[in-house]
């Protein structure tokens, strides 16, 4: 399949343009979750995300800190080439991506899988992150 280069500045542009909002109703969506105090079992939680959905998640991250957890805030990219040995089962893995399709975030998926639990945000129903059935015990 093909586009044009219209379609792709037509569509890179509207998914740059409706970031701001998708991260708004993501926050406010998130201020109603239960919250995470049940997940003292881990040895640390690893937040991640891109561009505007990992800085997004510093509140998060200063929150878990604020509560004793053993938190860190890494890049996806940084998370899957240089920090792939600190995702141990013992680790609680936190994605956050506005598309849920980026190239990273299926990656990091696909090494998640089945080794660590893993909650995903996502604001794109149907994406790979959205469609991920992520259980634990």
């Amino acid at each position: 399949m093909q586009f044009s280069r219209a379609q792709v500045e037509g569509n890179y542009l509207r998914d740059i343009l409706s970031q701001p909002r998708a991260l708004e109703d993501t926050v406010a969506g998130l201020s109603a979750a239960p919250g995470l105090m049940g997940v003292g079992h881990f040895d640390r939680i690893v937040v991640t995300g891109m561009g505007g959905s990992y800085h997004a998640l510093y509140p998060l991250l200063m929150r878990l800190v604020e509560h004793g957890f053993q938190a860190i805030a890494v890049e996806t990219a940084e998370l899957i080439h240089y920090y792939a040995a600190s995702l141990t089962p013992r680790t609680l893995l936190i994605l956050v991506s506005q598309s849920g399709r980026s190239v990273e975030i299926v990656r990091l998926l696909d090494m998640a899988a089945g080794r660590m639990p893993t909650i995903g945000v996502t604001n794109t129903l149907g994406s790979p992150l959205a469609r991920a059935r992520i259980t634990w015990s």
